[in-house]
């Protein structure tokens, strides 16, 4: 699995343009954006259609994160930032096998990572981005550290601490 492939399947089955396949590329590379989401971001497909297509050719089930009852012990078994940072839950474990939701496509880099921290063969499913995020950032209170959403947050922060200290100095 990776998101070159994922991008000549959109390509090829939805006529996605080049222009629009670059815009999402650069926008991935350059914001800490997954490739999944710029493609949504950039209007090139929906997130249903992409799920489905992902679904379709990998033949991965879809599944629902918000109806799973969530291990959150197997999940806290994975640094934070590489759950925060990929969007990927692991949901259940079972002797030597382990299925996560991707929020739609995860590189197998990232699958890898799992398998090796786990030691467990790896076991995906097609889940929703949007949903994979409020996931990790509400329900299990991980924060992405990269990306423009944390970096406006970060910069909010900062001018806080920074008016702080000043007001702080002033008395």
């Amino acid at each position: 699995m990776s998101y070159a492939r994922l991008a000549e399947i959109i390509g090829e089955r939805q006529g996605v343009s080049a222009a629009a396949m670059h815009a999402a590329k650069a926008d991935s590379e350059r914001g800490g954006t997954l490739f999944p989401e710029a493609l949504i971001k950039v209007g090139a497909i929906t997130e249903w259609e992409l799920m489905r297509i992902v679904a379709l050719e990998f033949g991965l089930p879809i599944v629902s994160v918000a109806s799973h009852d969530l291990d959150r012990e197997l999940v806290r078994s994975f640094p934070p930032e590489l759950v925060s940072q990929s969007l990927v839950v692991p949901l259940d474990r079972f002797q030597k096998l382990m299925t996560v939701a991707m929020p739609i496509l995860a590189p197998a880099d990232v699958l890898e990572q799992f398998a090796g921290r786990s030691r467990c063969e790896i076991c995906p499913v097609v889940s929703g981005l949007e949903e994979n995020r409020h996931l990790v950032e509400t329900t299990l209170k991980i924060r992405r550290e990269e990306g423009a959403d944390a970096g406006w947050e970060k910069l909010f922060d900062e001018a806080n601490a920074a008016v702080m200290r000043e007001s702080k100095k002033r008395r």
